[in-house]
């Protein structure tokens, strides 16, 4: 059964502003039909599923933020190639 007629690919190819052969018309005429096709089995899917939203069923277990002292800052901070005031210098990355 053709859906997608010559007369169609040409609309639609006019429409788009693309230039077709005509040895191409044919070729993206059965390409369209075998989209729609697609798109019509799609449309045989049940729409009364459940959304999946987890395969696993594994949530976040969220913690409280809580602020701790750090232990050892000088020690990794003396393993940066660059420090300053306690901080690690990184080169720039943004330009303004």
């Amino acid at each position: 059964m053709q859906i997608v007629d010559e007369t169609s690919i040409k609309h639609i190819a006019k429409l788009s502003k693309i230039a077709l052969k005509n040895e191409e018309i044919p070729v993206l005429a059965k390409q369209i039909e075998q989209i729609l096709e697609y798109v019509e089995q799609l449309n045989e899917i049940p729409d009364n599923i459940a959304p999946l939203d987890n395969l696993t069923g594994n949530f976040n277990k969220f913690r409280e933020d809580v602020v701790v002292d750090f232990k050892n800052k000088e020690k990794i901070i003396s393993n940066a190639p660059k420090s300053k005031d306690g901080f690690i210098l990184v080169p720039k990355v943004l330009n303004n």
